[in-house]
């Protein structure tokens, strides 16, 4: 899932924003989520954090800089990428980790090609995190700090160094994003090999927690525990 902010005051080019964008992420096959700000202190009043915010440079009271800098100040990995009536408008500012600047009116072609390079730097970012969301907040936990993740029917709980975290979500489709260091086990969970200290007959233990395994999985487990050990 790809979180994206629009920060503008003027509610047509948000909309018309947020038409291009959505052509563009869905002609790639996508998995998107928009959220539309009027105002740099709207957006920084949300608790959740976005993967793309698109700021517009001319806002009231907080500029699209000012707003760039605050955001970059939370040392949340996010590309801010700027949108700006002026041709000439530069970033001076140090204290701005921008991605880059399309110009108004912009073209398709534009978006286009700054979403691609967008996505590129993303794609950096997502080889060791892992991105979910509950209902108030986006999350993107570092795939080294996860032990295993635990579902229960729509429920997915995730055990990590720190604490643990829950969201809705299917077992399946998480395996999918996760690199070949996560290995399925049973059908309600999926072990990072990295923390497994042993595996026995029905069971593998993380942690000091045994965890069940089942005949399907047993196999492919013991492969993955042995490689790891060896190197």
């Amino acid at each position: 899932m790809i979180f994206i902010a629009i920060c503008d005051d003027e509610y047509e080019q948000r909309k018309s924003l947020k038409k291009e964008i959505s052509l563009k992420l869905e002609l790639q096959g996508a998995v998107y989520q928009i959220e539309e700000f009027e105002s740099g202190e709207a957006l920084l009043a949300e608790t959740r954090t976005f993967d793309i915010v698109f700021l517009d440079t001319e806002m009231p009271f907080l500029s699209g800089i000012d707003t760039a800098i605050q955001l970059t100040a939370k040392e949340v990995h996010t590309v801010i990428i700027f949108v700006s009536q002026h041709a000439d408008f530069a970033i001076n500012s140090d204290k701005v980790q921008a991605h880059g600047i399309i110009f108004k009116p912009f073209t398709s072609r534009k978006i286009n090609d700054i979403l691609v390079s967008a996505l590129k730097e993303l794609t950096v970012d997502e080889q060791v995190l892992f991105a979910f969301s509950t209902p108030a907040q986006n999350y993107r936990l570092p795939l080294e700090d996860i032990f295993y993740f635990e579902s229960d029917k729509r429920k997915i709980t995730i055990y990590a160094k720190d604490e643990t975290f829950s969201f809705q979500g299917r077992l399946d489709e998480i395996k999918g994003k996760l690199p070949e260091t996560f290995i399925r086990t049973h059908q309600r969970y999926i072990v990072n090999i990295h923390f497994v200290d042993k595996t026995g007959t029905g069971s593998c233990e993380i942690t000091n927690i045994s965890l069940p395994v089942s005949r399907q999985h047993a196999s492919s487990l013991s492969i993955a525990f042995a490689k790891f050990v060896l190197n």
